[in-house]
């Protein structure tokens, strides 16, 4: 019988974390704070420390694992962290820092992520600061799922392959962002920004000169547009050396421009969609578990809304209401996989950030109206009918659908067979 690998995980309090044995146990074995220069941590597929694990005994680990030679990766795991926490855990060469509380599935997607990866060697500082403002999202972009770590499109390959080492990493969902050895991109001026991910979305294609002057700068003469484009595609080049960036990212030939083939480039918005096709595949095969796997990776890219900070954009629209309604559909298929589980606070968060999205969304109530009537919360669950049937109302000047009648019914002890009320007064 093939031994387990091992995850060494380094905690003051190691009765709080035991759920982790159950939850890996079917490929891993974590054994709690092993004595720091013993074979086990060297020969570790992992190792975790949480923040409040004394700074001393942290380096004691690290220590052994440098003299040994192994290049373990390593992942913190942290409670209300400073910034010097998540700026110290880089140093000491982690691959991820995540904040707790994270619920189980999702912590478990992250650990699937960096098992299999090299720890590298320690970060410049600007590179750490960036990695801070990152995970500790200074810039308050707006969260609807964990991000985890990019990997690689291939419209040839529907399976994943990780690359640590892409050029740059350039983020869709929420505000924009584009990522170059660990350092965020600063672009000044809308128009900038518009046209690099007008680019980026298009890459690998070539999107011509008179396109682009036509696009952004519809009401100016073709030799005032050509000026215009000309400045702007120059300031974001400047922006890219400025971080230490020294690879043409865009590139002109035969009156075209395009990002340059040769960089490798990880995009969350493919990453999202790889894992929806992946996964509605493994579904129509009857694999449930893989099925389940790739969409709550795929729901985890999700961190917003498309391009939320390029909203007048004509280019965003269409695209922002296909992720939009894709990312509903894959949420209520994840509540669906969940419930039948019994994982109820799952269901009920992936429900309330569906709410959040789309507060008509009728299934969305029913999967929380099931899940607080399961945990013995039926007062809960008939305020969360209430909710739905003013917002339905309110909105769309419509009823709540006869299952969701039935539902409600249930919840009151009304008998099945008795009409639901169609009186409206009270909503308008």
């Amino acid at each position: 019988m093939k031994s387990k690998k091992i995850i060494s995980f380094f905690t003051p309090s190691p009765q709080r974390f035991q759920h982790l044995t159950e939850l890996l146990s079917a490929h891993f074995e974590v054994r709690f704070n092993p004595g720091p220069t013993s074979r086990i941590v060297a020969g570790s597929q992992m190792v975790m420390f949480h923040n409040h694990l004394p700074s001393a005994a942290r380096e004691k680990v690290l220590q052994s694992l440098e003299e040994s030679g192994s290049s373990v990766p390593i992942l913190f795991i942290g409670e209300n962290p400073h910034s010097e926490d998540v700026i110290e855990a880089f140093r000491s060469g982690a691959k991820d820092f995540i904040l707790l509380p994270v619920e189980s599935e999702l912590l478990m997607a992250r650990i699937e992520r960096i098992i299999g990866e090299v720890s590298g060697p320690a970060q410049p500082l600007a590179r750490i600061v960036s990695q801070v403002r990152k995970y500790l999202k200074v810039d308050n972009s707006a969260t609807v799922g964990i991000v985890p770590e990019a990997v690689t499109y291939s419209g040839a390959n529907l399976e994943q392959t990780f690359t640590p080492g892409a050029d740059l990493v350039v983020n869709f969902f929420g505000n924009c962002s584009v990522f170059a050895s660990d350092e965020r991109l600063i672009l000044k001026g809308k128009k900038a920004n518009s046209i690099l991910y007008f680019l980026l979305y298009e890459s690998p294609g070539k999107v011509c000169r008179d396109a682009l002057i036509d696009r952004f700068w519809p009401y100016h003469s073709f030799e005032a547009g050509k000026n215009c484009l000309n400045v702007t595609i120059h300031s974001i080049r400047k922006a890219f050396k400025e971080i230490g960036f020294r690879k043409d990212v865009i590139v002109f030939k035969n009156d075209c421009y395009q990002i340059n083939s040769d960089l490798v480039i990880e995009f969350d918005h493919r990453n999202f969609e790889l894992n929806w096709r992946v996964g509605t595949r493994h579904e129509q095969a009857e694999r449930v578990a893989e099925a389940v796997n790739c969409y709550r990776k795929a729901f985890a890219y999700y961190s917003g809304a498309f391009a939320a900070n390029l909203k007048s954009e004509e280019w965003c629209e269409l695209k922002r209401e296909k992720f939009k309604e894709q990312w509903l559909i894959l949420a209520i298929r994840l509540c669906s996989c969940y419930l039948r589980k019994n994982k109820l606070n799952l269901v009920i968060d992936i429900a309330q950030k569906i709410l959040k999205e789309d507060a008509c969304m009728e299934e969305a109530h029913k999967y929380l109206m099931r899940c607080y009537s399961k945990m013995g919360l039926r007062s809960q669950a008939i305020r969360q009918y209430e909710f739905c049937r003013q917002r339905l109302w309110s909105e769309l000047k419509l009823l709540p659908e006869q299952e969701t009648e039935k539902l409600y019914q249930s919840l009151r002890g009304i008998e099945s067979g008795i009409q639901p009320t169609t009186n409206t007064d009270h909503l308008s």
